[in-house]
């Protein structure tokens, strides 16, 4: 197989992958949530406000700064990865490159990163 469709290939199974994940509807209006972050000892309680974008988390009721940062970004985890966008608004400009795969074509390397005209490393 040429570098070239093996990359193609690459591609299209993490296409279909991103296309099969769950994602919120357009009328998606964000949400509220109780939160608990235990780290340690210490357990830090409060809410979440993720908006329908998934973008920006307000943490409230958590006094602990590094707490508040830290819950604020697993929001974010969570809803960048909710939000419905196309895979060429997403994944455009990503390169792919398939590692050695079984007959199942389970992959036991695969990678991507923003396409800059350079080669992947495996």
């Amino acid at each position: 197989m040429t570098e070239a469709k093996g990359n193609d290939q690459a591609r299209e199974i993490f296409r279909a992958a991103y296309e099969n994940r769950y994602t919120w509807d357009h009328n998606f209006p964000g949400y509220t949530a109780d939160v608990s972050l235990k780290r340690g000892d210490e357990v830090y309680t409060g809410q979440v406000r993720l908006p329908s974008d998934g973008m920006k988390a307000e943490v409230t009721q958590v006094a602990d700064e590094q707490a508040k940062k830290e819950i604020a970004e697993q929001a974010w985890e969570i809803g960048v990865h909710r939000v419905r966008r196309t895979f060429e608004q997403t994944h455009g400009q990503n390169v792919f490159k398939l590692g050695e795969t079984d007959k199942n074509w389970r992959c036991r390397d695969f990678r991507r990163r923003k396409g800059d005209g350079r080669s992947i490393q495996s």
